[in-house]
């Protein structure tokens, strides 16, 4: 989609940023995974979470900075002082949540992308991966977090484990995938399915049962910016330009109607 969403400056909220601030919005982004993040056919970085970061920079009157940045180094960026934020689909966990602010903002589930036809006869339960050879991202939520359930599901079956391949980008896993290096990759839920749409003479995928999520900006840990970032988002959701981006990219129903910096319920299916 190439559809330009723009937004006004709220002066009062660009007041409250710290003196000395800079006229740019730094976002580290992976832009390594379509439809979230990508760099699209002229260079340019693409996807709803780059049209997400331009509209909170120019909410708060500054130009949006998009950083191209491997997944696995973003969050030691921002406890570096690096970055500003990074819009990139971050699910909260304790380890996360010690190094960085986390400002929720769509929601998100894990996803498996696999070869068409379903070979395996992949469903929506961790127990039907047990046994496969898994593509993840490096330092994602499904390599840390959701990789061990299923090992714990699986042993709880007696069934055998699946090995796990960690990869630097999701677009390497995506390509492995499609020359059979492994059975399914485990990765965010949007993802799984944009390859499968793009490519279903390929691809298959289907969202994991239960694993509905939301979806967090990362900022450094305890930055003035973060309830500025909180307020300037909830303008974006009120006055709807916030639901633009998301059909704009065909994820409407992915949408959270409440900015916040802390973790709210999560309602499952």
């Amino acid at each position: 989609p190439t559809q330009q969403i723009t937004t006004s400056e709220n002066k009062e909220l660009s007041a409250k940023l710290p003196e000395g601030f800079g006229s740019t919005l730094d976002s580290a982004i992976d832009l390594t995974s379509p439809p979230s993040r990508l760099v699209d056919e002229n260079g340019q970085p693409a996807g709803y979470e780059v049209d997400f970061a331009a509209l909170l920079a120019q909410k708060l009157g500054l130009e949006s900075n998009v950083i191209n940045v491997p997944f696995a180094q973003i969050i030691p960026g921002l406890a570096a002082d690096r970055y500003d934020l990074s819009v990139n689909n971050f699910t909260r966990t304790a380890e996360r949540e010690a190094q960085v602010d986390m400002v929720e903002y769509i929601q998100g589930s894990v996803g498996v992308a696999y070869a068409a036809g379903n070979p395996h006869e992949i469903d929506d339960t961790r127990t039907s991966l047990c046994g496969l050879r898994l593509g993840v991202l490096s330092g994602s939520y499904q390599e840390q977090v959701d990789v061990p359930e299923v090992n714990k599901q699986c042993e709880e079956a007696d069934l055998e484990l699946p090995t796990a391949t960690s990869y630097g980008t999701n677009n390497e896993a995506i390509l492995a995938l499609s020359s059979g290096r492994f059975d399914a990759w485990h990765g965010n839920g949007t993802v799984a399915a944009y390859a499968a749409d793009r490519h279903p003479e390929k691809f298959e995928s289907t969202a994991m049962k239960g694993t509905l999520s939301h979806s967090n900006i990362a900022l450094p840990k305890d930055s003035p910016l973060t309830p500025i970032l909180v307020e300037a988002l909830q303008e974006l959701m009120d006055e709807g330009t916030y639901q633009q981006v998301l059909d704009k990219w065909g994820i409407s129903d992915w949408a959270l109607d409440q900015a916040s910096a802390v973790a709210t319920e999560v309602i499952q299916p």
